[in-house]
C-alpha cells in the first residue's frame, strides 16, 4: 500500500473545505465528523483484508473530494465514500496481485540463476551488488522484502513515510533496484564462470 492508487491529483484547501461542508456546517464538528469517517473507512479496509488502509482511506477522501469539487451532487457523504471506497479496494487488490506475480517471478528467476553448487557464489555476488548500492537504496529494498504479513504492512508504510514516498512510487523504486540487483548478480555469476 498500501500505496497510493491515481495520484496525479492533489488535494486543494477548496475541495476540503466542499467536503467538510457536507459534514456539518460548524467547521470545529465538521472536523470531528471527517475525523470518524476516515476512521470508519480504514477500518473497511483493514476488515477486507487491504493493505496500507490509512492510505487507502485517504485515496478514498481525495477522490471524493475531487467529484464533489468537479460539481458531483452527494446526499450522503458516508454511503458515497463506501462507494468510493470499495472501488479503491478493488484497485488494490489488482495491484497486489500484480506485486504477488512481481515477488514469485523473483524468487524464480533469482532460483533460476544459481544451481545448488552456486549458491555460495550467488550469496557472495548478491553481497557484492547490495554493497555497490547507495546505503539509503541499500536499506531500502533490504528492509522492503524484510517480515510477513502485517509485519511487512508496517514496515513497509514506515519506508513510504521515512522516504517520503507514496506506496506505488515507493514499489516502483525498490522494483528498480532490484532489475538492477538482478542484472548486477548475473553479471557477476557470468564473470566467475569464466
Amino acid at each position: 500500500m498500501p500505496d497510493t492508487l491515481k495520484k496525479d491529483w492533489i488535494l486543494t484547501p477548496e475541495a476540503f473545505e466542499l467536503l467538510l461542508a457536507l459534514l456539518d456546517e460548524n467547521r470545529e464538528e465538521a472536523g470531528k465528523k471527517y475525523e470518524e469517517l476516515r476512521s470508519a473507512l480504514e477500518k473497511f479496509f483493514e476488515w477486507r483484508g487491504a493493505r496500507f488502509s490509512e492510505e487507502l482511506a485517504d485515496e478514498t477522501l481525495d477522490r471524493a473530494a475531487r467529484k464533489i469539487a468537479a460539481g458531483e451532487v452527494v446526499r450522503s457523504l458516508h454511503h458515497y465514500c463506501i462507494g468510493v471506497a470499495r472501488l479503491v479496494l478493488l484497485e488494490a487488490f489488482k495491484r497486489r496481485t500484480s506485486d504477488e506475480r512481481g515477488r514469485a517471478e523473483f524468487a524464480r528467476s533469482a532460483t533460476a540463476l544459481t544451481a545448488p553448487s552456486e549458491t555460495v557464489e550467488a550469496e557472495q555476488c548478491l553481497t557484492h551488488c547490495l554493497d555497490r548500492l547507495q546505503p539509503d537504496n541499500r536499506e531500502l529494498v533490504i528492509r522492503y522484502y524484510d517480515g510477513d504479513g502485517g509485519a511487512k504492512a508496517v514496515i513497509r508504510r514506515s519506508l513510504s513515510e521515512r522516504f517520503r514516498l507514496p506506496g506505488s512510487a515507493l514499489r516502483m523504486r525498490v522494483l528498480r533496484l532490484r532489475e538492477a540487483l538482478e542484472l548486477c548478480v548475473s553479471r557477476c555469476l557470468k564473470s566467475k564462470k569464466v
